[in-house]
């Protein structure tokens, strides 16, 4: 069995349930999740995605009030002896920094935020051959906002919208054509994002994307409303946005970052933020598709 707290933001998330999804899906077992519905998420599983398919293996779903880490509800959930057929994989923990499938997927990580390709076939096929070494027990704890197995430009197929936001996200696309661009503009809570990303780098490049295309439109999604209103002015009606509410702590706040998350992952192409996993999941949901990183 094995057991994945998925943490962080929305595109955080759906890349390590993803790759838990793919990991048990490779050595034939099932998976239990932990969703914390907390101040990092705060929306409940069901809220965002219609029920995971039999095919994702998934055992049971837990939508979990808690705390900034799992440990309390961790130490409450496995008690006594069955706590140690347990080896926790602590991907976003420093004290595993030198742990390899940790300093690995941190580097593809970062390579695909500079353009470089997201995926190393190389490390999966290691992470295959050395399993029994590096993880001997026949389950696995995982707490992770990172991909740790599995195709990171995944297109995230068993997560599919629930009616209501997937009803959102084709109203809007309703309104672009063919040749719409996504641009994604993060800026509250990713000081690189904000500080390598900038907004004059972004009006450069939609600049070249309508010298390359005069019909160009872009599809604007950000955490931001002055970056918005910022781009209506300077581009006018080659905006498309969306009425979207901000915040991790507001529940509808978040199905409407899935909605954006959603009408991205249909453009054509995406301009994107430097080191967010939203450009990043964005850039294979649905299909790959070119990107460019604001750098």
């Amino acid at each position: 069995m094995i057991y994945i707290e998925p943490c962080g933001g929305l595109g955080n998330r759906m890349r390590a349930l993803d790759s838990a999804i793919q990991l048990a899906q490779y050595r034939k077992t099932k998976v239990v999740v932990f969703w914390k519905v907390n101040n990092e998420l705060h929306a409940p599983f069901e809220s965002l995605f219609e029920p995971l398919p039999k095919a994702a293996r998934i055992h049971k779903l837990f939508n979990k009030a808690e705390g900034q880490y799992l440990n309390e509800y961790y130490d409450r959930y496995f008690t006594g002896r069955i706590k140690k057929y347990f080896k926790p994989l602590l991907i976003d923990n420093p004290e595993w920094d030198d742990c390899v499938p940790g300093k690995a997927y941190f580097k593809i990580f970062y390579d695909f935020m500079d353009g470089k390709p997201g995926y190393d076939a190389a490390f999966e096929q290691y992470s295959k051959d050395q399993w029994d070494t590096l993880w001997p027990k026949k389950s696995y704890y995982l707490r992770s906002y990172s991909r740790f197995f599995g195709d990171d430009m995944s297109d995230y197929a068993y997560f599919k919208p629930v009616p209501a936001i997937l009803e959102k996200a084709q109203a809007l696309l309703s309104q672009m054509s063919d040749n719409t661009c996504g641009v994604h503009i993060r800026r509250t809570d990713q000081l690189k994002a904000i500080a390598i990303s900038t907004t004059d780098k972004y009006v450069m490049a939609m600049e070249q994307e309508i010298q390359q295309n005069p019909s160009v439109q872009f599809y604007l999604a950000t955490d931001d409303p002055n970056e918005k209103a910022f781009m209506q002015q300077q581009f006018g009606n080659r905006i498309v946005t969306a009425a979207v509410k901000y915040g991790r702590d507001n529940t509808e706040a978040i199905k409407d970052s899935l909605v954006e998350l959603y009408v991205l992952s249909k453009m054509k192409k995406i301009i994107g933020s430097y080191e967010s996993s939203f450009t990043q999941t964005a850039t294979s949901y649905n299909g790959r598709k070119p990107y460019i990183v604001m750098k």
